[in-house]
């Protein structure tokens, strides 16, 4: 059973995680919060494969969210909030986390721990 069968998983293997599905690629961020107190970021996309459309492999899921508990984190966002925002790549090193935005904008944050909790819907 693979990971887009079930509604709920953990992933502790970012790095191959995030490249077998292309850093979400074209992906629109339809939210993107913090809460402060438990030092969790939410960020929740449609169309989590949306990079692979066009091929045979490709399967719609209209709601993904992947929850990231972070020890530090910078945002920089020059973005006029009327637009869409799509992801563009989220690259991993080590317990080190870019995400980059399309048309502009990233995130950078370390791990509190080196796994994520997605939920699909």
């Amino acid at each position: 059973m693979s990971l887009l069968d079930k509604k709920e998983e953990t992933i502790r293997d970012l790095k191959n995680f995030f490249e077998s599905y292309g850093g979400f690629h074209d992906s629109e961020i339809i939210d993107l919060h913090m809460n402060l107190k438990n030092k969790l970021l939410f960020i929740a996309i449609s169309d989590p494969l949306a990079n692979f459309k066009g091929f045979e492999n490709y399967k719609y899921i209209k709601y993904m969210q992947i929850i990231f508990e972070v020890n530090s984190i910078m945002i920089e966002m020059k973005q006029d909030f009327e637009d869409q925002i799509f992801l563009y790549d989220i690259i991993v090193e080590k317990n080190e986390i870019e995400i980059l935005f399309s048309p502009s904008g990233k995130i950078k944050f370390s791990l509190n721990r080196n796994n994520i909790l997605i939920k699909i819907d």
